[in-house]
């Protein structure tokens, strides 16, 4: 029997892109070849139908997709169709080790989502790997600077572990912006984890800052314009546990972040799985 681990650690990963042939899934591209660049990562699209009969024509027009992507970056995609929902079919796919993360549009939060949660949480949150969520096509062709903000979750460790290892690739600095709160245990959780940050960052050579939150004011909003005024080209967020319709009601952070007015690409990692499992960055 093969050795599993040591096929996890050599095979080549993939980039996996969601593809409804809309001009947002184009970012989504734009944005997984400019990584694959950088990683050298292959990139899947992955269209779903609804029906089988729907199959023949969505593969007449994947090539044409595959065609233009080697034609303009000379990078060739591969496709997958499978039959299904896009809330259940995606995350299965993700699932597979063959996949390091995703990229995947967003077309920001409309009408009843606003209290339903958006289409992009909705599955994010039910994946194992974590999702590079775009607006638009990417403006630079790096992260040189990238906004992580912390809580008082232990999560936030491997959060911290997770992101650090992006270094193999891109040199960038890394702004931890942490809350404020007044609970004794929350000061403690978030104390531990800055100082985590500061012995993991500084042994890999990462520069990085550490900006608290003001007191008052929403947390999301000053994530959101903190990464405006610091000129990030990535968020890196972590999803809450057990995203509720009375948390969606309230409007959670994540999808205030997701759908920011700076069309900032944002890195959602779900707390529910071991990031570093999937990470691919061995």
């Amino acid at each position: 029997m093969p050795n599993y681990s040591i096929y996890m650690e050599t095979q080549v990963k993939s980039i996996l892109v969601p593809w409804d042939f809309s001009e947002h899934a184009y970012y989504a591209l734009q944005e997984a070849v400019e990584i694959s660049k950088v990683t050298n990562y292959n990139i899947i699209l992955l269209h779903i139908v609804a029906k089988q009969v729907e199959e023949t024509p969505a593969r007449a027009k994947l090539e044409k997709v595959v065609a233009d992507a080697e034609k303009n970056w000379n990078i060739k995609p591969g496709y997958m169709i499978k039959t299904g929902s896009i809330f259940n079919t995606i995350s299965e796919v993700a699932g597979d080790p063959e996949f390091a993360f995703a990229v995947m549009k967003t077309d920001g939060v409309k009408g009843m989502q606003r209290f339903t949660g958006s289409r992009a949480i909705k599955i994010i949150e039910g994946s194992k790997i974590p999702f590079i969520v775009v607006q638009q096509p990417p403006s630079n062709h790096s992260f040189r600077t990238v906004l992580l903000p912390i809580d008082y979750r232990i999560e936030n460790k491997q959060v911290i572990s997770y992101v650090s290892s992006f270094s193999k690739f891109y040199q960038f600095k890394l702004v931890l912006m942490k809350p404020q709160t007044n609970d004794k245990i929350f000061k403690k959780n978030i104390a531990n984890t800055v100082n985590l940050a500061k012995v993991l960052l500084e042994s890999k050579n990462i520069p990085f800052e550490i900006i608290a939150a003001e007191s008052k004011g929403s947390y999301a909003e000053q994530i959101i314009e903190c990464a405006h005024k610091k000129s990030c080209d990535l968020i890196v967020i972590q999803l809450e546990k057990n995203l509720t319709f009375t948390k969606f009601l309230f409007g959670v952070k994540e999808q205030r972040i997701l759908a920011n007015p700076y069309k900032i690409p944002v890195m959602c990692l779900n707390p529910r799985f071991e990031l570093l499992k999937y990470a691919g960055f061995h």
